[in-house]
């Protein structure tokens, strides 16, 4: 695994907790997520449908939002 980046705030300081490896996530979850992204890759929207089912327990037919949903979204938003 290559080297660690830690990303800070403007001003912010580095203390034990943000610099501490305990604090990186485990090589088992790295290898999860690489392991979805590989599916996707090959098995395209079958895998999405798939990991879609097991970690949000929804079944999707169509990815697309239909429109009046998102005209439904855009009328609750503040137009500033």
């Amino acid at each position: 695994m290559g080297m660690r980046v830690v990303k800070m705030l403007d001003g912010q300081k580095p203390d034990a907790q943000l610099l501490s490896r305990e604090s990186a996530f485990e090589s088992d979850a790295i290898k999860a997520a690489m392991d979805i992204v590989a599916a996707v890759r090959e098995r395209g929207d079958d895998a999405l449908r798939e990991y879609t089912r097991q970690f949000d327990k929804v079944n999707l037919e169509d990815f697309r939002v239909p429109d009046e949903q998102i005209r439904a979204a855009a009328r609750q938003v503040d137009d500033e």
